[in-house]
């Protein structure tokens, strides 16, 4: 796992989810990529606590945010076809508004 800082746009709506008797958000998030074959990386991120309560409360789909993440890269194995797909996995550790959040609240 590699710790980073990442500015992220906040794409599908939050949902909670329970791994392993604790709850998460879980969000989908794009980065933006700045090579010719990908506009951006698609993502998928989660808190817990109150970093969990903030995603509720604050943010929407659209809304830009810079996020503290521990990266992972992980596999899973579709049931139907038997093909491997392979995503990115964000652990959310700190949230940081952007400008347009903090205007919206003054």
């Amino acid at each position: 796992m590699n710790y980073s800082v990442f500015m992220c746009q906040v794409v599908s709506q939050q949902r909670y989810i329970k791994i392993y008797d604790k709850y998460y958000v879980y969000i989908k998030l794009i980065i933006p990529n700045n090579k010719k074959t990908l506009q951006y990386y698609k993502v998928i991120a989660l808190a817990q606590g109150e970093k969990a309560k903030d995603l509720i409360e604050l943010y929407r789909s659209g809304d830009n945010v810079v996020i503290e993440a521990a990266i992972s890269l992980k596999k899973q194995k579709n049931l139907f076809n038997g093909r491997i797909n392979k995503f990115i996995l964000f652990n959310i550790y700190d949230i940081h508004p952007t400008n347009n959040i903090l205007n919206n609240f003054v």
